[in-house]
């Protein structure tokens, strides 16, 4: 019922491992990738096909490797309060900072 309330919220099921509004969550969700992943390779896990089909209902993601989404905010998610802070603050991107006249270091 809490996954179905966080795909409620969120509109997924990208539950991150350290959910901080919700800690046994974010623990269950990576407890269920890591038996679904013992599950399919043949060992001894907790998982069953159908705990797979009723996750898989309701769109539940096996792999936490998802493309980033630059849309949602990593703190619309992990519970932190959204704030203006200088880290939030990207009028200085591109701005001179007296380091023209260097040449590009090699990477």
């Amino acid at each position: 019922e809490q996954m179905k309330a966080y795909k409620k919220k969120f509109g997924d099921c990208l539950v991150p491992q350290r959910y901080y509004p919700n800690p046994q969550l974010g623990t269950w969700v990576h407890t269920q990738r890591r038996h679904f992943k013992m599950h399919k390779d043949g060992k001894k896990s907790s998982m069953t096909d159908e705990k797979i089909k009723n996750l898989n209902s309701i769109g539940f993601v096996w792999s936490a490797k998802v493309p980033w989404k630059p849309n949602v905010r990593s703190n619309d998610r992990d519970g932190s309060e959204s704030g203006d802070n200088a880290s939030d603050d990207d009028s200085n991107i591109g701005a001179d900072d007296g380091d023209e006249d260097k040449k590009p270091r090699a990477i």
